[in-house]
C-alpha cells in the first residue's frame, strides 16, 4: 500500500508542479520529481521472470504496485483528453518512466499507454477540425514514447555493453 501510495503522490505532485507557476523552480521540481519515480522504477524493475528467490518476487509485487497504478490511473487522462493540462502532464510523467525506468517498465507503460493515444488517432473524422488540438497531443504522445523507446534502449545498450 505504501508504494502504491508513493507513486499516486508523486504523480500528484508532479501535475502540481507542472500545472503551477511557470518557472525555473516548477520545471525543475517536475524534472526532478521524473527524475526519482523512474530512478525508483528501476530499482524495483524484475529482473528475472522465473527466479525463485523471495527478495526478486517482493521487488517485483513492489514494482507492480509502483508501476502499474501510476500507468493505470494516469493513462486514463491520454484517452479522455490529451491535450489538457491532465493529459500533458500524464504524459511527459509516463514518458519519462518509461524512458528510465528500466525494460519490464518501458513494456508496461507502452502496453497501457500506447493503445489508447493509437486509438484516439485512429477514429479521428478528417472532415472535423474540433479535434485538431486533440489530436496533435496524441501525436505528440506517441512521439513521446518512441523516444522513451529510444532513450530505454540506449541506457540497456549502455548497461550491457551492446548486444552481443
Amino acid at each position: 500500500a505504501f508504494v502504491s501510495e508513493l507513486s499516486s503522490s508523486l504523480a500528484r505532485a508532479h501535475e502540481e508542479a507542472v500545472s503551477g507557476d511557470k518557472n525555473s523552480d516548477a520545471n525543475s521540481l517536475a524534472s526532478k520529481l521524473r527524475k526519482f519515480a523512474a530512478s525508483f522504477a528501476f530499482n524495483l524493475a524484475p529482473v528475472s521472470v522465473n527466479n525463485s528467490d523471495v527478495k526478486v518476487r517482493q521487488a517485483t509485487l513492489l514494482w507492480e504496485a509502483f508501476v502499474h497504478d501510476a500507468t493505470r490511473k494516469l493513462a486514463i487522462n491520454l484517452s479522455s483528453s490529451p491535450q489538457s493540462m491532465h493529459g500533458r502532464s500524464s504524459t511527459a510523467y509516463l514518458a519519462a518512466l518509461a524512458a528510465e525506468g528500466g525494460l519490464p517498465t518501458l513494456r508496461k507503460v507502452l502496453d497501457v499507454s500506447l493503445p489508447r493515444l493509437l486509438d484516439l488517432l485512429s477514429k479521428h473524422n478528417d472532415s472535423s477540425s474540433a479535434d485538431d488540438e486533440k489530436m496533435a497531443a496524441a501525436i505528440r504522445g506517441v512521439a513521446a514514447f518512441m523516444s522513451s523507446c529510444y532513450v530505454a534502449l540506449n541506457m540497456w545498450e549502455r548497461d550491457n555493453r551492446g548486444v552481443q
